[in-house]
């Protein structure tokens, strides 16, 4: 019995001295007497949920946000088609072009030089 009142008397010296004396409660209260008149009432707080109650409807759902990704999405993807098609005819133009200047190139060589063979040899 004697243990155990000496483990219990071991266990008050050591919890006692943290435990909170009146004048630190005092000095709580005179804090609390400071702070609450900053805080929010409970009339504050219900006009903050009437406003939220008007504004949340007319957020958009995930649901939206998703569809608007989707139509986004599709967009862009024939957007590029669109760019990807016009390069396309672009180079068939070009490489059309580049056979026609080597066409050309060749004949008019081919031709100056027939000339110069021509007025060579008379």
């Amino acid at each position: 019995m004697e243990t155990r009142v000496t483990t219990l008397e071991t266990r008050f010296d050591t919890i006692l001295p943290t435990l909170a004396t009146k004048a630190d409660v005092q000095k709580l209260e005179t804090r609390f007497d400071t702070i609450l008149p900053t805080l929010a009432t409970k009339a504050d707080l219900k006009s903050l949920e009437t406003r939220f109650d008007t504004i949340l409807p007319t957020l958009a759902t995930k649901v939206d946000l998703i569809n608007l990704k989707f139509e986004l999405t599709g967009t862009i993807h024939q957007e590029i088609s669109l760019i990807h098609k016009e390069f396309q005819s672009l180079r068939t133009e070009m490489n059309s072009n580049n056979w026609r200047m080597i066409i050309w190139v060749t004949t008019v060589i081919g031709m100056a030089i027939t000339g110069v063979y021509y007025i060579a040899r008379v």
